[in-house]
């Protein structure tokens, strides 16, 4: 309960950083929208999401195929495939030139 209470607390705090930076006239302001825009790029931001979107994926589908002889998931081969996968995935939409924000954006 506690380590819950603790990130719902960091969460909240990060969310509203940028009130508490509009009292002092936006010196210093820290926001998520900022890092992201300045910081990474939208471009960047989206193609990580796709990969994490992407290897969760595969991940799940991966370890229904993958069991060992007791009928569990076998974990480090799923992951490791999902891993390979789901970078090649990402790779070949940036080397192409896929234009990810357009779907999103005007």
């Amino acid at each position: 309960m506690e380590k819950k209470r603790f990130f719902l607390f960091a969460l909240v705090s990060i969310i509203l950083i940028d009130l508490v930076s509009a009292q002092f006239g936006g010196f210093g302001s820290l926001s998520i929208r900022d890092f992201i825009e300045n910081g990474i790029g939208v471009d960047n931001f989206i193609f990580m999401a796709l990969f994490l979107i992407f290897f969760a994926f595969l991940f799940f589908v991966l370890g229904r195929i993958f069991r060992n002889s007791a009928g569990q998931t076998n974990k480090p081969v799923a992951g490791t495939i999902a891993f390979a996968m789901s970078a090649l995935m990402t790779y070949f939409m940036y080397k192409t030139g896929f234009d990810i924000s357009s779907l999103f954006f005007n």
